[in-house]
């Protein structure tokens, strides 16, 4: 521990953890994520090849949550593959629009799958 932190404060930070991880979002609880255990996939990733990369976090499937990835109470990931992207540019706008107010925290994982990637971006 640093000199000037005692194990009151240190008590006192994992309380207030414990009562920030109960947060919740407009359609789950989000309780679970306490320390960051689980990853939630939504049931649309089914099949994505990302899902053999992570693997210092388990994982599940939930159809409960609006993004593809949920990381935290306050996380969300969204996944776009720009060959989906060209066929349907609003897709991104719609899903960012869905998660903006649960989620303080919002990444966007690019599968890059076109040749002239530049222009695209």
């Amino acid at each position: 521990l640093p000199r000037d932190l005692t194990a009151g404060d240190v008590n006192k930070i994992r309380k207030e953890d414990d009562s920030s991880s109960k947060l919740t979002t407009k359609k789950q609880n989000v309780s679970h994520f306490a320390g960051g255990k689980k990853v939630l996939v939504h049931p649309r990733q089914r099949g994505n090849p990302i899902l053999s990369f992570i693997k210092n976090v388990q994982w599940e499937f939930n159809r409960n949550i609006n993004p593809d990835y949920v990381m935290g109470a306050t996380t969300c990931a969204l996944f776009l593959s720009l060959k989906y992207h060209v066929l349907h540019p609003e897709y991104l706008y719609s899903r960012i629009s869905e998660v903006k107010r649960e989620y303080t925290l919002r990444v966007l994982l690019c599968l890059v799958d076109v040749q002239n990637e530049d222009h695209q971006l």
